[in-house]
């Protein structure tokens, strides 16, 4: 591996900690990850014991520079490579066919591959330091709230980073709060697997604004399995979560979750930002505080009527989440 310039002594750590085929947490302005090395086996298998995620869950390679998918991606086309030349570095990931050598672990032995570049430095950073790309799902639990802050990283994996068999790097909360959005690049269409950071309007937008690309068209094919986070239930809190798209909490009511009635006044309600980039980058945190609040049975969130934008991403994530859903989204928007 070639020598890299004022690498320090916590690049050096993370380098040969990966090298060794384990873990490293790192952070990226969607959510911390749980990474190790494309080429370490015992490293990608190290990630799916450590989080009890299941086989059938693909992860996401994350790269440092786009030269690095030829050695991922069987055919990187003009739309993929239009569409990471925009919106790379940044919160979105290509499913595009993948080389034969990449791990079939890494793909759920399907004959995809998801690809993406974080935008937060320290990320690229211990990227490069690695000396390899680096596979890397939500540094939690397999299905439990993604992390956007060491913090609950620590809660999660205490015992694995105290004994050093992870080591945890602090890049401070995370930017953008939710996870990439995944986009599958085939032929002339880009299907939106998982809505996320960036929107169904920026893709279009962009195709619309290319020379020779305004007939790719863009759709949504949710719960698609070569995304991540596919399942139904997914990013849940320990308390049940009511998500209601048609009224607020009502105190003196009774809500029946999985069979359990929890009076209206047992119940927290967690209040969104209005703004949905805000919305998005607390919502996590929300999630976790309002779960450790020992005067309540259950939380709530009123989510409202606005579906567009970084909405469509967060009420993703709250369908999956909820174990109560009042309501549904409106409507699907961009």
């Amino acid at each position: 591996m070639p020598a890299i310039p004022n690498l320090d002594a916590n690049l050096i750590l993370a380098r040969d900690h990966l090298a060794k085929g384990k873990c490293i947490v790192l952070p990226t302005e969607t959510v911390y990850g749980l990474a190790a090395r494309i080429d370490q086996s015992a490293g990608i298998e190290a990630i799916f014991t450590i989080k009890k995620r299941p086989s059938f869950d693909p992860l996401i390679v994350h790269v440092a520079a786009i030269e690095q998918v030829h050695d991922l991606a069987h055919d990187w086309s003009l739309i993929a490579d239009s569409l990471a030349r925009k919106f790379w570095p940044g919160p979105l990931t290509l499913v595009v066919k993948k080389n034969a050598a990449v791990n079939p672990l890494i793909t759920a032995g399907l004959d995809t591959v998801g690809i993406r570049m974080p935008r937060h430095p320290l990320a690229l950073t211990l990227i490069k330091a690695a000396g390899a790309p680096l596979a890397a799902p939500s540094a939690n639990r397999f299905g439990k709230t993604s992390p956007t802050t060491l913090a609950h990283v620590q809660e999660e994996f205490r015992e694995e980073i105290s004994s050093g068999e992870i080591l945890a790097f602090d890049g401070g909360p995370c930017e953008v709060g939710v996870e990439s959005t995944v986009c599958l690049v085939q032929d002339s269409h880009v299907s939106v697997l998982r809505p996320g950071g960036i929107t169904i309007h920026q893709l279009r937008e962009h195709f619309l604004n290319s020379v020779g690309m305004k007939h790719i068209t863009v759709g949504l094919a949710l719960g698609h399995q070569a995304s991540p986070g596919h399942t139904e239930h997914h990013y849940e809190t320990e308390k049940p979560l009511i998500v209601s798209w048609t009224e607020s909490l009502r105190p003196t009511a009774s809500y029946t979750v999985e069979g359990k009635i929890i009076p209206g006044h047992r119940i927290q309600e967690i209040v969104l930002p209005l703004n949905p980039a805000l919305a998005a980058r607390e919502l996590y945190s929300a999630l976790r505080a309002a779960d450790r609040d020992a005067t309540s049975d259950a939380l709530f969130i009123y989510r409202g009527p606005h579906t567009h934008g970084l909405w469509m991403a967060i009420d993703d994530r709250l369908m999956r989440a909820a174990r109560l859903r009042l309501g549904a989204p409106s409507e699907v928007g961009d």
